[in-house]
């Protein structure tokens, strides 16, 4: 996907900002980081809370 921004930005220097790009770029994949990091918390609580229940129930 970079490459294809970058030589974009070759062919066109005026209408696409190199860093900008990059920096584009950057910040979509720290989105999609932070979206898996989000989820893998959330999974880990709800399983957490699963086997506090079947402890629970397995010691009762």
């Amino acid at each position: 996907m970079i490459e294809v921004l970058l030589s974009l930005q070759e062919r066109e220097p005026h209408d696409y900002c190199k860093d900008d790009i990059i920096r584009r770029f950057m910040l979509e994949h720290i989105l999609q980081l932070e979206g898996g990091l989000t989820h893998m918390l959330i999974q880990a609580e709800v399983m957490k809370k699963a086997y506090k229940e079947l402890y629970k129930t397995t010691t009762m």
